[in-house]
């Protein structure tokens, strides 16, 4: 626009040159009619002004090389102006490159810096990821502390309960031996028939102590007899459930040990030693999850079951373990 204002007054001076030439020359060819001058051009033969006024004729010549000297100082200035428009156009568009090299350089600069923010940002992120990640595994650890904890002091109460159990029978076999101590003092002492009737009574209690003892065992091998029945289901069960998976070594074996609730529902499952493929393990977890419910456990008296609540098995595919 600016180049269009510039070039505006040369145009309108020349366009006023061409329209005062183009006066005096119909002010000449209207004088030329008037004084019935002819101009003869013959053919091939150029064309020259005839007339007897030289004055007239000097004018002209001015008026000719004035025309000349206007119309080459109106192609001077307009290529001055042609000039200045494309130094003036390409200033602007050195200004607008510079102005595309400034905005893209303080894009390039935005972008390195949100790319700093992120990489900070993913930095934060990830160490509080182990953060969060090292506060669990102390949990873990802790729990797993605290169940090894409880399971000491339940081992260390069943071997106390083992040792009181022991105790008692031999503090039992101490009485027997007293009794029968006593039962001999007491033949030396009375009568043959108090003797005998003594030594009958005796025998009763004796055979009481040992109908005791007896039952007592008896219901030892009862309790372990069902423990190993119980043990040999839940194997079954498991088993029964086993989906191995594909490529499977046959020499592989798993310990797992399985809490039940008193109603013979399966609480918990744990790998106690891994055949060391985690498919294979997982696989044999599955299993124990997919028998359900255990229904004679629910028979066992709570001595019983306090044997059988949580249990360490082996399991192996060939030897259906």
């Amino acid at each position: 626009m600016n180049a269009l204002k510039t070039l505006k007054t040369p145009l309108l001076i020349s366009g006023a040159l061409h329209v005062l030439f183009a006066l005096l020359l119909l002010i000449n060819w209207g004088s030329e009619k008037t004084e019935k001058e002819q101009v003869v051009v013959p053919q091939h033969v150029k064309a020259s002004v005839v007339t007897d006024d030289p004055l007239k004729y000097k004018k002209q010549q001015n008026m000719a090389e004035k025309r000349k000297q206007w119309e080459a100082e109106r192609k001077r200035k307009a290529d001055q102006e042609r000039k200045r428009a494309l130094a003036e156009k390409k200033k602007i568009e050195d200004k607008k490159r510079k102005e595309a090299e400034r905005k893209k350089k303080l894009a390039d600069q935005k972008r390195k810096d949100a790319a700093k923010k992120k990489a900070a940002e993913e930095k934060k992120k990830q160490e509080a990821l182990a953060l969060k990640k090292k506060e669990q595994a102390q949990k873990k650890k802790e729990a797993e502390d605290k169940r090894l904890a409880e399971e000491k002091k339940k081992a260390d109460e069943l071997k106390r309960k083992q040792e009181e159990e022991r105790k008692a029978k031999e503090e039992l076999r101490k009485q027997e031996e007293e009794l029968a101590r006593l039962e001999l003092e007491r033949k030396e002492k009375e009568q043959e028939e108090q003797e005998l009737k003594e030594l009958e009574l005796l025998e009763q209690e004796l055979a009481e102590l040992e109908r005791q003892a007896s039952e007592r065992k008896k219901n030892q091998e009862s309790q372990n007899n069902m423990i190993i029945q119980i043990s040999a289901i839940i194997k079954e069960s498991v088993n029964a459930n086993w989906e191995l998976p594909p490529g499977y070594d046959s020499q592989w074996n798993v310990v797992l040990r399985l809490y039940f609730q008193p109603d013979g529902d399966l609480r918990k499952v744990e790998t106690v030693r891994s055949s060391g493929n985690v498919g294979f393990d997982r696989s044999a977890e599955q299993a124990a999850w997919r028998m359900g419910t255990i229904p004679e456990i629910r028979d066992l008296d709570e001595a019983t079951f306090k044997k059988i609540q949580r249990i360490k098995l082996e399991f192996a595919p060939e030897s259906g373990e």
